[in-house]
Parts: C-alpha cells; sequence; structure tokens
C-alpha cells in the first residue's frame, strides 16, 4: 500500500520568498505612493482652477469704478481686497487643503476714435491660486487666469497723462510681476500701481508736469532697485526717476513717458556686533568703473556715497556691482576684511543664493603703511622708519622679517617718531646686518598682535611693505 505525502517548504525556499516580496515591495510601494500623491495633486489643481475662474467671474459682475484693489493710494482703486476670496475669506479650505487667492487688477491703456490716449479705458485683471505642494511641501502656485474689462461703451477721454513702467530683473529682459511703483511730484508718492505678468505698470489721468516715479515694494522679496546717483540729502542711493508728463496736443501727438527699472533683491554689510570701530568713521564708497560707466555729462563723483560706518550697516547696495572704498577717522585709515577668512575685501557681494538678500560680514582693519624708508652707512642697515594707517598698541610684540630674513629682537631698538603718537616709528639697527639689495622687503609677521584702541588687528594682507633709501 503506497503512502501519500505531502511535501512542504524548506527553510531556504521561505526566506527567499520573503526577499522576492521584499525587492518587489521596494519598486511597488513608492509607485502607489506617487500614484496616491499625483492623484491629490491634480485634484488640488482643478480645486484651484475652479477657485479662480469663479473669483473672475465674481470681478466681471462688479461695477467698472468698482474694479481696483482696496489699498489706499492705488489705481486702480475700488473694493477688491487683493487678498481674498470674493472679499469674503484671507484663504479657501477644501478637503483640508488650504488655498489662498491673489488678485491683480491693472490699467491697459487705448485710444479713443479720435485718437487721444485713454489710459484708463480697460481693466486688466489676473487672479492666482496657491497651495502647498505635495511633493515639495513649499507654497506653489496651482493656477493662474487673466481677462481684460472694459466699460460699456466708448469712455470718454479725461486726462490722458500717462507713464509707462517696466520692471526687470537684474538687467535681464525678465519682467518682474507684484513690483509697486510710486508716482507723485515729491517724494511720498500719491499714486501707486503695481507691474503686471509681463513686468509692466500703467499710471494714467495725470495732469501734465514733473513727476518721479519709484519701485517702492516687491511683493514677497525684498526691493532694491539699481541706483542712478546719490541723494546728498538723505545720504543714500538715488533710486527714483524723474519723468516729465507732457501736455496734450490732439495736433502733435506728444510721447508720454515709458521708463524702465531694475531690480533685485538687497546687499547689506555686516559689522561686528561687539562695535570694535569708531561709529562716526566716514566711509567713501562707489561702483567700480567697470560696474558702472557714468553717463555723458556725469561727474566722476555721480556714484560716490559718502557715510559714516554707522549709516552705511543700514545701507542696500545693488549686489551685482564691485565696489571701491575708503574708511577715514581724522588722520587714520581703515580697511575692510571678510570676517570668515580675514583677507581683504574685494568689493564683490559673494551671492550664494540669488532668492535671499546678501549679507557680506565684513571686520575693520588697520594697515602698515607703505611710506616707510630705510638708512645704510656702507651697506650696513642702520635705521628703518615704518609708518601705520592708525595708531597702535604693543608695537614692542612686534616681529619682522627683511627680505625674508628673520631679525631677531637683540639687534634693534623701537622708538616713537613723535612723543606720544604711536602711528610711526624709528627702528635702529645696529649696524651689524649687510644689506646690499637696494630693494628691502619689510613683513611684520605676528600681525595679530598689533591693535589699536577700537581693538582693530593690523590686516594680514596689509602687514608688508617695500622699503625706499631714505635719501
Amino acid at each position: 500500500m503506497r503512502k501519500n505525502k505531502t511535501k512542504g517548504f524548506t527553510l531556504i525556499e521561505v526566506i527567499f520568498s520573503i526577499v522576492l516580496l521584499g525587492i518587489i515591495s521596494v519598486f511597488i510601494i513608492p509607485m502607489s505612493i506617487y500614484s496616491v500623491k499625483y492623484a491629490k495633486w491634480n485634484n488640488i489643481r482643478l480645486n484651484a482652477l475652479n477657485l479662480a475662474y469663479t473669483q473672475v467671474e465674481w470681478l466681471k459682475t462688479l461695477d467698472y469704478d468698482d474694479l481696483g484693489l482696496d489699498i489706499s493710494g492705488y489705481s486702480p482703486r475700488g473694493i477688491v481686497k487683493d487678498d481674498y476670496y470674493m472679499n469674503d475669506n484671507d484663504s479657501v479650505t477644501i478637503k483640508g487643503v488650504k488655498y489662498h487667492v491673489t488678485t491683480g487688477v491693472y490699467w491697459e491703456g487705448s485710444e479713443s476714435s479720435t485718437g487721444e490716449p485713454v489710459p484708463q479705458a480697460t481693466k486688466k485683471v489676473d487672479v492666482v491660486v496657491e497651495a502647498k505642494d505635495v511633493f515639495t511641501g513649499e507654497i506653489k502656485e496651482y493656477s493662474v487666469l487673466g481677462t481684460l474689462i472694459s466699460r460699456e461703451g466708448e469712455r470718454i477721454p479725461t486726462l490722458p497723462g500717462q507713464v509707462k513702467v517696466s520692471a526687470t530683473l537684474r538687467g535681464a529682459n525678465e519682467g518682474v510681476k507684484n513690483v509697486m511703483i510710486g508716482l507723485g511730484q515729491s517724494t511720498l508718492y500719491s499714486t501707486f500701481a503695481n507691474t503686471d505678468g509681463g513686468g509692466i505698470a500703467l499710471i494714467g489721468n495725470l495732469m501734465n508736469g514733473a513727476y518721479k516715479v519709484q519701485p517702492i515694494k516687491w511683493s514677497y522679496f525684498e526691493i532694491m532697485v539699481m541706483p542712478n546717483g546719490v541723494n546728498a540729502a538723505s545720504s543714500d542711493w538715488k533710486l527714483d526717476k524723474e519723468v516729465i508728463v507732457p501736455k496734450w496736443d490732439k495736433n502733435n501727438k506728444p510721447k508720454y513717458p515709458e521708463i524702465n527699472f531694475y531690480i533685485d533683491l538687497p546687499g547689506y554689510i555686516a559689522l561686528p556686533v561687539d562695535n570694535k570701530y569708531p561709529k562716526a568713521a566716514k566711509v567713501e564708497i562707489k561702483p567700480t568703473g567697470e560696474s558702472y560707466i557714468p553717463s555723458e555729462g556725469e561727474s566722476e563723483e555721480h556714484m560716490l556715497l559718502e557715510v559714516s560706518i554707522e549709516e552705511l550697516i543700514s545701507i542696500k547696495f545693488w549686489r551685482l556691482w564691485n565696489y571701491e572704498y575708503t574708511i577715514e577717522n581724522g588722520e587714520d585709515r581703515y580697511f575692510f576684511t571678510r570676517s570668515e577668512t580675514g583677507y581683504l575685501w574685494d568689493g564683490k557681494f559673494d551671492i550664494d543664493d540669488l532668492n535671499k538678500a546678501t549679507t557680506e560680514k565684513l571686520d575693520i582693519v588697520f594697515a602698515l603703511d607703505e611710506n616707510s624708508v630705510y638708512k645704510k652707512t656702507n651697506n650696513k642697515l642702520t635705521e628703518i622708519i615704518i609708518n601705520f594707517t592708525s595708531q597702535v598698541n604693543n608695537i614692542e610684540l612686534m616681529e619682522f622679517t627683511l627680505n625674508d630674513e628673520l631679525i631677531d629682537k637683540s639687534y634693534y631698538t623701537i622708538t616713537q617718531i613723535i612723543s606720544g603718537k604711536n602711528n610711526a616709528f624709528k627702528i635702529t639697527l645696529d649696524g651689524s646686518k649687510n644689506f646690499t639689495e637696494d630693494i628691502i622687503n619689510f613683513e611684520i609677521i605676528n600681525p595679530d598682535c598689533l591693535i589699536n584702541s577700537y581693538g582693530m588687528r593690523l590686516s594680514k594682507d596689509l602687514n608688508k611693505c617695500t622699503l625706499t633709501p631714505n635719501n
């Protein structure tokens, strides 16, 4: 009689099956997670599109005169709250996802049938809906809708005067949206308009005359405008531009101003928090000739900014330029070094992220002056005169080399040139050192030991000089 035997799995087979299932899971689970996220992303996108469409349709129901942003001084001014959904909620939540709706309203110029400019003939609107990205977790745009809305029938021309302003990013041809442009006949801008998706803002209904125009705010970002001069009264860069709006003449149609501004995020100079510098020291700083070429008729000092060190730390800089500078405090002269390296600042802003403001962390130091001399007798070096750009303490700790040869302290003595002034010293040598060379290089090899009354140190870049004969 034959017995039936049931064959089972061996331990090796079980382990192999588990490993195989694990390998399959490695590929299937991420795909499943991605599919779920993609479905949610697509649902968010559709909801955003519906919200944008509903907002646009609501805007179309408003009276033409009410179609504008509810911001004091804004043009076109109206009843629309720019960050609300149908003027009701600042955000909308659908199935646990929060949506933020932003509305922009702008002028779109036209001409009447008689050829007169009508800068307020048509209003352009756009609606942006944002939500959190399911893949990155960051806020992103899911929908952007726009349309033009006109008054029924042809509008009667009012004041045809207008200024068209464009804002482009860092000198490129890329228009920048949501830059608030201010316009007025004084520095207190009375009228504002936002740039549209193409970086254009049109401000109309202006009487003839002189106006000042300036980008003053950039939604989501700090703003810096490329300077076009210096405001002497305010000790800051000149960022506005002056325009003339001509009087309308139908027989000789004038050309209305069209101006452009370059904008970016700013650069800042940060100095030590322990205030190791005289706050009233005078700083003169300007872009190098390679960075800014003066227009015809502009002086070389057109872009020279004069401020105190205390004022300097609040100044915004056009960070794409290179700068040259001087720092003076009475008879003393100082220099900037990078805090991280200790080496001289080259006048450049190191930009790690174009989408964030840049801060250069600098220290202030003094230097060994180039105006230093030596005296020899029969090729024997007997005297050296060295000068510093600041008063110096601890001169007795100084160690130096001559043509790379370390000079032992037993060979010399150091005294002040003028009693009570620690910026010029005479080094008297015993005459045992023979130097046939006419050029003698002097270098202080322990610059950190020399400090001034503010706690500044001798620059490790400016700790050397070439001595010249004292004839």
